[in-house]
């Protein structure tokens, strides 16, 4: 999710939701920031983070074999997106 906000109130908030996990990219000013969160029983590595794409490696009892997992927050700048699906594509 774009979070628009400071690590610490989206820490305060993921507490109040239940989820102990997370990665977080801090926004720049008012705009972007990028918030993951999971379960405890999941594995969830991160390889990269960026202020578009996280990308990571998940891993749980129930999965035979690891995963990778990309999210992407599309730029809503036209200019932006084409460097943004470039890095997706070297993922």
């Amino acid at each position: 999710m774009e979070t628009k906000i400071s690590s610490a109130r989206i820490t305060r908030i993921r507490h109040s939701c239940g989820y102990n996990q997370d990665v977080y990219v801090e926004p720049i000013g008012l705009a972007g920031g990028l918030a993951l969160w999971w379960a405890a029983n999941i594995s969830l590595t991160v390889l990269f983070k960026s202020k578009n794409v996280i990308h990571a490696v998940v891993e749980s009892a129930s999965l035979k074999t690891p995963n990778f997992i990309t999210f992407v927050y599309g730029p809503p700048k036209e200019g932006e997106r084409r460097t943004t699906w470039n890095l997706v594509r070297s993922l």
